[in-house]
């Protein structure tokens, strides 16, 4: 891609295959699933997409070792111990749904 920039196109179907994308739907679902994972994505602890983001964009700069060191550490930072991962986010004393 970096090589042959705007002379190769790649189709959404091959994108899937290769794991280059996760998921493929038809245009007329695109907002909607969008919209779906935004939701479950504010439904999560603000600290822990916040941390999850953060190590994302340090790992472009890190060896892969150091990079899910990384991760796991933002994890760890994230959910102090004692407390569960699937606790939904709050906001405000209200509870994110």
């Amino acid at each position: 891609m970096a090589l042959l920039g705007n002379d190769e196109r790649m189709s959404a179907g091959r994108a899937h295959e290769i794991g280059f994308v996760s998921e493929v739907v038809p245009r007329d679902r695109l907002w909607p699933r969008a919209q779906d994972i935004a939701q479950r994505i504010a439904r999560h602890p603000t600290v822990a997409v916040q941390q999850t983001v953060r190590a994302i964009w340090e790992s472009l700069d890190s060896t892969r070792t150091q990079a899910l060191r990384t991760g796991l550490l933002y994890v760890q930072v994230a959910t102090p111990p004692g407390t569960s991962r699937t606790q939904p986010a709050t906001r405000g004393g209200y509870e994110v749904r």
